[in-house]
C-alpha cells in the first residue's frame, strides 16, 4: 500500500500510513495468536 507513495515520493503520506497500520497489524495479528491458542488447550 506505501510503494504507489513512494514512487511518488510523498514520504510524509508514507510516513503517516506506517505509524497506523503498523500498531494496527500488530494487534490484529495478537487477536487471531491468542484466539489459536485458546483453542488448542
Amino acid at each position: 500500500m506505501c510503494i504507489p507513495f513512494r514512487f511518488l515520493q510523498l514520504h510524509e503520506i508514507e510516513e503517516a500510513l506506517f505509524v497506523f497500520a503498523l500498531p494496527g497489524s500488530w494487534i490484529f495479528l495478537l487477536f487471531f495468536a491468542r484466539s489459536i491458542r485458546t483453542d488448542d488447550l
